[in-house]
């Protein structure tokens, strides 16, 4: 079971999967639209990053999912980094694609453990 938190405005949705009972529980930060901040993670066990694609996209900047992934490393979730979507890490728009899914030359495609 999963949120779509891509905003500050959103993370309140966190607190309500939390509540859920359910095996997996995962956080899809797509399309992260700004730095969300601290997040509590507890029992949290995934989360996703990604940029936003398409015509319209805005540009996710680096710092951001770097945010998320820090976070992941101290409180324990596993760490996906899906894709940069239409603007790369270097702030020119083109193909999703051309632009892949390394953040600062790694691929970070970690699911949860299921226990």
């Amino acid at each position: 079971m999963g949120v779509t938190v891509e905003n500050k405005k959103t993370r309140y949705r966190i607190d309500y999967l939390r509540k859920i009972e359910a095996t997996i529980k995962f956080i899809s930060a797509e399309p992260l639209l700004e730095d969300i901040g601290n997040l509590n993670l507890s029992d949290i066990h995934w989360v996703i990053v990604g940029g936003e694609s398409g015509h319209n996209a805005r540009p996710m900047k680096k710092t951001w999912a770097l945010n998320i992934k820090k976070q992941c490393e101290q409180q324990g979730p596993a760490f996906f980094f899906k894709q940069w979507g239409t603007w790369g890490a270097d702030g020119i728009k083109r193909n999703k694609k051309s632009n892949g899914i390394e953040l600062n030359g790694e691929i970070y495609q970690n699911y949860p453990v299921h226990a």
